[in-house]
């Protein structure tokens, strides 16, 4: 069965290409651009796994995970190019289950995709606040 994917990623090159990519590995994705797109996504339909850029053009993956709605126990792999989440006062709570830093290499991702579907969070994953990357800084 393939594994549901919500790709929420501003970069058109990149979206396209990591969502072809994924759906070559035996996933259905759902590309979003930016945080409107993503929430229309969510409200119609369920997914195994989310991958989500922390900056978009209207918001934040960290608004888009504060938010308190059913989606939140799916499993969350963050991507930016931030070293670690960094947690400022405004900035809600949220548990990732990786972290991946940009330029994203496909085949970790989609080793943490593999990954997140099988496992259900445990309130074990990574914080905002700590320094969660699963690549080593070059």
């Amino acid at each position: 069965m393939p594994i549901r994917v919500l790709l929420v990623e501003d970069h058109d090159d990149s979206r396209n290409a990591l969502s072809r990519l994924l759906e070559m590995s035996d996933c259905r994705v759902k590309p979003a651009a930016n945080l409107e797109m993503a929430r229309h996504a969510l409200a119609s339909g369920t997914f195994d796994v989310h991958v989500i850029d922390l900056v978009l053009p209207d918001g934040s993956g960290f608004e888009l995970m504060g938010e308190t709605q059913p989606w939140r126990s799916t499993p969350t792999i963050a991507m930016s190019g931030l070293d670690d989440l960094q947690t400022n006062t405004d900035k809600p709570a949220v548990n990732f289950c990786d972290h991946l830093r940009k330029p994203v290499v496909f085949n970790e991702l989609l080793s943490a995709v593999r990954k997140a579907a099988t496992s259900r969070p445990s309130g074990s994953g990574a914080v905002v606040g700590q320094a969660i990357s699963s690549q080593q800084s070059p």
